[in-house]
């Protein structure tokens, strides 16, 4: 399977240091795919202007788009700091729900687990 749109433009560089906020793309990759129902571009074709598209995200847009950011300092730099961006819209209880009905079950089931031990407030 391609897993290409879930990679951190520091993967695909020789030299780049990775960390936390590598993860964060991961994660934030992952509940794109949960909740658009499509994988995200690659970072390389963002960085070249591709864009993200949305049409399920609602509210819960703006946290997605700051975990993609493919400039390192531009991302949370922890998967709590994107979490708590989530947090921070009046849909985010929905989250799960989202991911129940991704079209992947058993994406859907192992976001569904991850995601239950967060408490969204809202």
């Amino acid at each position: 399977a391609d897993t290409s749109g879930y990679a951190a433009p520091e993967q695909y560089a020789s030299q780049a240091a990775f960390g936390t906020y590598t993860d964060v793309y991961g994660l934030a990759a992952t509940l794109y795919y949960a909740i658009e129902g499509q994988m995200p571009p690659m970072a390389t074709d963002v960085m070249l202007g591709a864009r993200l598209e949305f049409r399920n995200a609602g509210q819960l847009q703006a946290g997605l788009e700051a975990g993609l950011k493919v400039k390192v300092d531009e991302r949370p730099q922890t998967v709590r700091d994107l979490i708590e961006l989530l947090e921070g819209t009046s849909v985010a209880p929905r989250v799960a729900a989202a991911v129940v009905t991704a079209r992947d079950p058993t994406l859907a089931a192992f976001l569904y687990d991850q995601l239950r031990n967060f408490s969204f407030s809202g």
